[in-house]
């Protein structure tokens, strides 16, 4: 995927989003639209075939097949080029546990982004409120421990968790990541 231009930049930060059109290949695109054909079961020249009985649950199934393509292809790469900094510390058993638990990865990676997100955009908040408070020690700690309590949640349920519970009981984890923020 392309980086972001600084015009595109400039102008999500001026208006708050940013459309992109070559997000995903072609590709990709035609591959999900044959991949959605050949699941329907119908034929793509003849709309009098498009809708009909089961075509609900047909669609279920296409979907299904092609999700499970994408992580593959996607999502799993992501995910272990994602975890290689963590992989030293589990065996090669556990780790082909979080291979095979396609949940797993996507909690990983959903948190990682979130962490990273948390972290960027609590940094800018630290510069922007820092410059403008009276007590900027108070500022600091105050964004400081916020990202600092979101990396350390992030390693504790995906990577202590892990370790301590196993990969199928390490869900058990996100009840304490889920409790504590409105607590403090």
């Amino acid at each position: 995927m392309p980086y972001l231009s600084s015009e595109e930049t400039q102008l999500f930060k001026e208006e708050g989003y940013l459309l992109r059109n070559d997000l995903l290949s072609s590709d990709l695109i035609e591959a999900a639209q044959e991949a959605t054909w050949e699941g329907l079961e119908v034929d793509r020249t003849d709309p009098a075939t498009w809708f009909g009985g089961g075509h609900a649950c047909r669609c279920r199934v296409v979907i299904r097949s092609f999700v499970a393509r994408s992580y593959d292809s996607i999502i799993r790469p992501l995910f272990e080029l994602t975890y290689l900094p963590f992989a030293w510390l589990f065996s090669d058993t556990e780790l082909a546990d979080m291979l095979a638990d396609r949940g797993f990865q996507q909690g990983y990676l959903y948190s990682g982004l979130y962490t990273v997100l948390m972290a960027w955009c609590g940094y800018e908040a630290l510069i922007r409120w820092r410059g403008i408070a009276r007590r900027k020690a108070y500022q600091t700690w105050r964004f400081d421990s916020l990202i600092s309590f979101q990396v350390i949640s992030f390693l504790l349920v995906n990577v202590v968790a892990v370790q301590a519970l196993s990969t199928q009981y390490a869900w058990r984890a996100w009840g304490l990541y889920q409790l504590l923020p409105p607590l403090l």
